[in-house]
């Protein structure tokens, strides 16, 4: 057989000889969350079938698909909602055939094969990395609903706001009397994303100068939207081929993927 390199590089040839049948049981579909799945896809190729669901957050969801749907996989690659109640749904799932993907870092990533988010330390890291950047900004706010997976976000950026003795606050939704000059946000949800925007104009407030808005989860969109959004984000292409990777090959690795920031003219 004449070598391919392009195809030889990517080392995702599976180690097995038994059909493969992935079970994909993420939280929700987004526009990041296609990124991941195509990523995924596309680095399985051939090599196996893969079938997707969601549990959106819901527990009993989550118990009732993968009790349902045991027999027929003999993969399960989960993102986790994190509540008392999945130990024991996750457990129901011999380890060998179980991987954790972006969420549950702290919970579930160390004890079975994963790729995940390390929310709070990519959050703290990336802010006390571009501190120069938030310097002109006196007080912080987290826009986040209280029933968001990711609570690490709150703790890393709390931690941030503390070691550098700065105003913050967390909010479950966008408040207008707090959109004020001076003020950055940090937004988890689009639908926020867009109000805070529609609310700095109605304002009359210069973004990126007198209103920071840092947004989570990076689209080709947010490069575009009001002359450029900023994103802390995880590499979702990245974390699909390395999920793939791991359930291919067999591999029981804990992974914490790569958060960068895109800086924009929102900051």
């Amino acid at each position: 057989m004449i070598p391919n390199p392009a195809r030889d590089t990517i080392l995702l040839i599976p180690r097995l000889t038994e059909s493969k049948n992935i079970l994909l049981l993420l939280d929700s579909f987004a526009p990041y969350k296609e990124i991941l799945y195509n990523s995924f896809i596309a680095a399985i190729g051939p090599h196996a079938n893969v079938d997707l669901y969601f549990h959106h957050f819901n527990i009993d969801l989550l118990g009732s698909l993968i009790n349902q749907h045991q027999l027929y996989y003999n993969a399960f690659v989960v993102a986790p909602p994190v509540h008392p109640r999945v130990t024991k749904i996750l457990e129901a799932i011999p380890n060998r055939q179980l991987y954790i993907l972006d969420l549950g870092y702290k919970e579930f990533g160390k004890k079975y094969p994963s790729v995940c988010q390390n929310f709070e330390k990519d959050i703290f890291q990336l802010m006390q990395q571009y501190q120069s950047h938030l310097s002109k900004y006196q007080t912080f706010v987290l826009v986040m609903h209280k029933n968001h997976v990711a609570g690490g976000i709150i703790s890393g950026f709390t931690h941030f706001c503390k070691t550098n003795q700065m105003t913050c606050a967390v909010q479950p939704t966008v408040q207008a009397s707090a959109v004020t000059a001076g003020t950055c946000f940090i937004v988890i949800q689009d639908n926020d994303l867009v109000e805070l925007i529609h609310t700095v104009r109605k304002k009359h407030l210069q973004l990126g100068q007198e209103v920071g808005i840092i947004s989570y989860n990076e689209t080709p969109l947010k490069s575009v939207i009001a002359t450029g959004i900023t994103t802390i984000s995880t590499d979702f292409r990245l974390m699909g081929k390395s999920m793939a990777d791991m359930v291919l090959n067999r591999k029981k690795e804990h992974i914490e993927n790569p958060c960068l920031l895109t800086l924009r003219d929102s900051l």
